[in-house]
C-alpha cells in the first residue's frame, strides 16, 4: 500500500491518477464484513476507480427491481392512505422562497459559511498564503461544493423514492410514495436553482456519494431501497443540512434549508400517524399526548419489548466498550440485595433525556474524559437546539450511543423547550447510524476505546 508520504513525493499528475485506486483499496481493506464488501465492491469500482460520476455525461445505472402493478386499485391500507392525504396538504412551492434576495457568495457581512470554517492558519504553515479576497473566494467555493453534494444526494433520493413507489406491493403505499417523490423533486429544484442563480457554480458528485447512490439504485429489494434511502438522508444529509443551517448567515439559504429540513421532520410525524396542524408557514404543532401514544404504539408494533418497572443499575464494559446493560426490577432492586439481570447488546442507546443516566455512569468514573463536553444543558435556545440535537447524535463512548435531549445533557448543548421535530429526527438518525455500525461491525463507526475492564455500579431509575 502506498503511504501518504510516498504519494506526497510523486509528481502531481501521477498522484492524481493513483489516488482513486489507493483510496478504493484502503476503503475495501477497512471493511471487515465480507457480505458488505461483496455488496459494495462493484459500486466502489464504478465510483472510486472508474469515477463514472465525473465523466461529463449522464450516468446510466441498471435497475433490478420488479415493478408491481395492481389493476384492482385496492384501498386496504387506511393508515397509509391517511399519510398520503396529509402529505398532499403539506406540500410547498419552491417558487415561494425569497428568490429576490441578492446573494453575494463573497460578502463577509453575510457569509454562506463562516470565515473560520477553513483553517487558513494551517494553510499558511504549509506555505500557502492567500489574500483576504482569495480566502473569501475559497470559502465560497467550499460552500458551493457542499451545496452541490446536497443536490446530488437529493437526486439520488428522488430516484430511490421513485423506485420504491414502483416496487412496493400495496397500492396506498404507492400513493404515499408518490408524495415522497414530489418532496425530493422539490429539493432538487431549490438546491439547483440556488446554485445556478446565486452561487453560479456547480461541482461534480463526490465519488463516495456516487458509490452510495449506485449501490442503492441497483439493489433489487424495495425494502432495502427504502431503508438505504432513510440512512442516506437521515445519516448523511440531515446532519449536514443542520450544520449549514446553523452556520450560514445568508438569509435566502437559511430559509431554503429550513423548508427542506421541515419536510424530513413532517415525514417523521407522518410515519407514526401523528397528525401535525399547520399554524403558520414553517410551524406545525401536534397534540403531545397523541404524539407520545403514537410513538409507544408504533414502537411496540415494530417489535420493541418494554420492560415496565425496570431500572438500569449498571453498564457492562469489556475491553473499553459498552457491551450490555445490567437491570433489575424497581421494587426489588431498591429494597432487597437481589442479583440483577445482565443483557448483552451490540449497541446501547441512552435516550433518557435530560438525566443522560447512562452517560452519567461513565462520566462519574472518568471514562468520558476527552470524549464529551461539560455535564448538563446550556440555556434555552430552541433554534440552535433543533439542529444540534440531530447533529450531536453519535457514540459518547464505544458501544454507548446518545440521542434526543441526552445529546444536549451529555455535550452541554442548549435546552429546547417543546420543540419535537429535531427530537424525532435525532431518534431516526440514531437508528440509522447504529444500524450502519452493527452492519459494519463493532468499532467501525465509533470512537477508539481508551480504558476497559471496569465494573460499573450505580443505580439509576
Amino acid at each position: 500500500m502506498l503511504s501518504d508520504k510516498v504519494l506526497d513525493n510523486l509528481p502531481h499528475e501521477i498522484r492524481r491518477r493513483l489516488e482513486p485506486y489507493v483510496e478504493a483499496v484502503q476503503l475495501m481493506t477497512q471493511t471487515s464484513n465480507a457480505k458488505v464488501l461483496r455488496s459494495m465492491a462493484p459500486s466502489g469500482v464504478r465510483g472510486l476507480i472508474l469515477q463514472r460520476g465525473k465523466q461529463g455525461v449522464p450516468t446510466t445505472m441498471p435497475s433490478h427491481h420488479r415493478v408491481y402493478f395492481d389493476w384492482t386499485y385496492p384501498n386496504d391500507q387506511p393508515e397509509m392512505r391517511e399519510l398520503y392525504t396529509r402529505a398532499k396538504e403539506q406540500q410547498w412551492n419552491g417558487d415561494d422562497l425569497p428568490w429576490d434576495i441578492d446573494v453575494d457568495p463573497e460578502n463577509p457581512e453575510k457569509p454562506i459559511i463562516p470565515r473560520q470554517f477553513m483553517d487558513f492558519e494551517a494553510l499558511r504553515t504549509r506555505g500557502i498564503r492567500l489574500t483576504d479576497l482569495e480566502e473569501r473566494r475559497l470559502n465560497a467555493s467550499v460552500a458551493s461544493w457542499m451545496l452541490s453534494q446536497f443536490l446530488h444526494g437529493e437526486q439520488g433520493a428522488l430516484f430511490a423514492a421513485a423506485q420504491v413507489t414502483e416496487a412496493v406491493q400495496f397500492f396506498d403505499g404507492k400513493l404515499y410514495g408518490a408524495t415522497q417523490v414530489v418532496d425530493e423533486g422539490r429539493h432538487v429544484e431549490v438546491f439547483h436553482r440556488y446554485l445556478d442563480s446565486k452561487m453560479n457554480k456547480l461541482y461534480q458528485i463526490n465519488d463516495n456519494l456516487f458509490v452510495i447512490i449506485d449501490a442503492l439504485i441497483q439493489d433489487s429489494r424495495w425494502d432495502v431501497k427504502f431503508l438505504g434511502m432513510q440512512i442516506m438522508v437521515e445519516g448523511l444529509a440531515l446532519g449536514a443540512f443542520g450544520t449549514m443551517y446553523q452556520m450560514t448567515q445568508e438569509p435566502m439559504l437559511k430559509q431554503l434549508l429550513k423548508m427542506v429540513i421541515q419536510d424530513e421532520a413532517l415525514s417523521a410525524l407522518e410515519g407514526i400517524a401523528a397528525t401535525p396542524r399547520p399554524v403558520e408557514r414553517g410551524l406545525h404543532v401536534v397534540d403531545a399526548v397523541a404524539l407520545a401514544s403514537a410513538l409507544c404504539l408504533k414502537a411496540v408494533q415494530a417489535g420493541v419489548v418494554v420492560l415496565n418497572l425496570t431500572l438500569a443499575e449498571d453498564l457492562c464494559v469489556h475491553d473499553g466498550r459498552v457491551v450490555g446493560v445490567v437491570a433489575n426490577r424497581t421494587g426489588v432492586g431498591e429494597r432487597l440485595p437481589v442479583d440483577p439481570i445482565s443483557f448483552q447488546a451490540g449497541a446501547v442507546l441512552d435516550a433518557t433525556g435530560h438525566e443522560a443516566a447512562l452517560v452519567h455512569m461513565l462520566r462519574r468514573r472518568g471514562l468520558l474524559e476527552g470524549r464529551a463536553g461539560p455535564q448538563g444543558e446550556g440555556p434555552m435556545d430552541a433554534t440552535e437546539g433543533e439542529s444540534s440535537v440531530v447533529e450531536g447524535v453519535g457514540e459518547a463512548y464505544p458501544g454507548l450511543w446518545i440521542s434526543g435531549m441526552c445529546v444536549q445533557a451529555a455535550l452541554g448543548g442548549p435546552r429546547m423547550g417543546p420543540i419535537f421535530g429535531g427530537m424525532l429526527l435525532s431518534g431516526r438518525r440514531a437508528a440509522a447510524l447504529i444500524d450502519r455500525a452493527l452492519t459494519d461491525g463493532p468499532g467501525e463507526a465509533g470512537a477508539e476505546p481508551t480504558r476497559g475492564g471496569e465494573s460499573l455500579s450505580e443505580e439509576t431509575p
